[in-house]
């Protein structure tokens, strides 16, 4: 073997060793000083939340009060039929109040669950007069119950008249979930 042979094993065992060996070593402290800095990352973060414990923990009482005052203006649900009953007699007084007249009172759905605090009932209601008291009921419905969705809205003109129309809407009225018998939520 020639002296230059030599050199050039020599070369391509230092070249395998480093591809072998030196370049996962590399590869292992790198993956390592990022776990590292992950890690103090986090405990820096821990130590911020340690020494925000009290403002989090009131500003989290804060939010609980003010999400109790929130849902305390919707209405209860204790039985689906008689919430609907009351319901509706609510919305139909508030509508006739503003001399429209109510052609069409249906409920779509039962209560149906919107989040652990809430439910929701839909209705579809049509209503008829003239332009102005419609939509003065509209607007009053909007005033009075700022909670109600209106899912879909359409005003027509009334068969047989110049100046009445007739408004059909599909609302989502929320409503509190019932109270459990052992206190809590249903």
């Amino acid at each position: 073997m020639t002296n230059s042979q030599k050199q050039l094993l020599w070369i391509a065992a230092i070249l395998a060793a480093l591809q072998f060996v030196v370049k996962p070593i590399l590869a292992w402290q790198n993956e390592l000083q990022a776990e590292v800095s992950l890690n103090a990352e986090r405990l820096t973060r821990s130590e911020q939340l340690l020494t925000n414990a009290e403002e989090l923990q009131a500003s989290a009482a804060s939010a609980e009060q003010v999400r109790q005052e929130l849902i305390s203006g919707y209405p209860q649900a204790v039985e689906s039929s008689m919430l609907q009953i009351q319901l509706q007699g609510e919305l139909e007084a508030l509508l006739r109040g503003q001399n429209v007249r109510i052609e069409q009172f249906d409920w779509m759905t039962g209560l149906e669950p919107m989040n652990s605090s809430l439910q929701g009932i839909r209705a579809n209601i049509r209503i008829s007069g003239p332009l102005e008291n419609v939509m003065q009921a509209h607007l009053k419905l909007m005033q009075d119950l700022p909670t109600i969705k209106h899912e879909s809205i359409e005003i027509r003109r009334a068969n047989r008249s110049r100046t009445g129309v007739r408004f059909s809407m599909t609302v989502h009225i929320p409503v509190q979930r019932a109270a459990s018998p052992n206190g809590g939520q249903a």
